[in-house]
């Protein structure tokens, strides 16, 4: 059982579950939470996978963090360098690669549905905009792209160069890439339904041959 299903359990008269569960998920460093023991462990990492999920569910069980936390756990994530396989140990690399694969999904998911959304406008920062196409591009982790209509409103420098992203990963070849750009020009369109962002631009609505990226 994830521990984010327990927000939803009956508790004991005097545990504020809610309060409990919300401390348990986000009152940690997502850091060490990444990162993987010297020694591979199956059940460590067995149980990094079911926190990641249950961060990931969050929003689902209504639960989310403080805009300072968020803020701060974005962060920790977009900062993220994946642990590197020992070559040495063949069983060992392909744990490592599977986990770090693994992980940029659920970050990218974290990231465009609890995390980005649950930050203060202010905390939108250019500086968070452009950290995050470097993490969303240098590691391939193509479900946060998702997140990036979230910064146009308030991070109008590199707005071009997030129009981009989203315009070349339209005609991508990895399957993934594409679905997060049309899945972020999906939240765009619900920014605009909400007042937050303007029509979207000319041009995320075609694609010309020209912006095609062979990664």
């Amino acid at each position: 059982m994830l521990p984010s299903t327990f927000a939803q359990l009956p508790s004991a008269a005097g545990v504020v579950a809610l309060e409990r569960v919300r401390a348990r998920l986000f009152d940690v460093d997502l850091q060490t939470v990444l990162a993987l023991p010297e020694r591979l462990d199956s059940r460590v990492i067995q149980e990094k996978q079911n926190y990641l999920l249950s961060v990931q569910n969050a929003k689902a069980v209504e639960l989310m963090p403080s805009p300072d936390r968020a803020a701060q756990l974005f962060d920790q994530i977009v900062r993220w360098e994946p642990q590197d396989p020992d070559s040495h140990n063949p069983f060992a690399a392909s744990s490592v690669r599977g986990f770090n694969d693994w992980a940029l999904l659920r970050a990218g998911d974290i990231l465009t549905d609890v995390l980005v959304p649950a930050m203060e406008p202010i905390d939108r920062t250019e500086q968070r905009a452009r950290v995050l196409l470097e993490f969303t591009l240098r590691r391939k982790a193509w479900r946060s792209l998702a997140c990036v209509p979230y910064f146009i409103a308030t991070a109008p420098s590199p707005t071009g160069d997030m129009i981009t992203a989203i315009r070349r990963s339209l005609v991508g070849s990895q399957h993934q890439r594409v679905d997060s750009a049309a899945t972020a020009l999906m939240r765009w369109g619900k920014l605009i339904r909400e007042g937050v962002l303007n029509e979207l631009p000319r041009a995320c609505r075609a694609v010309d041959r020209n912006d095609r990226d062979p990664a």
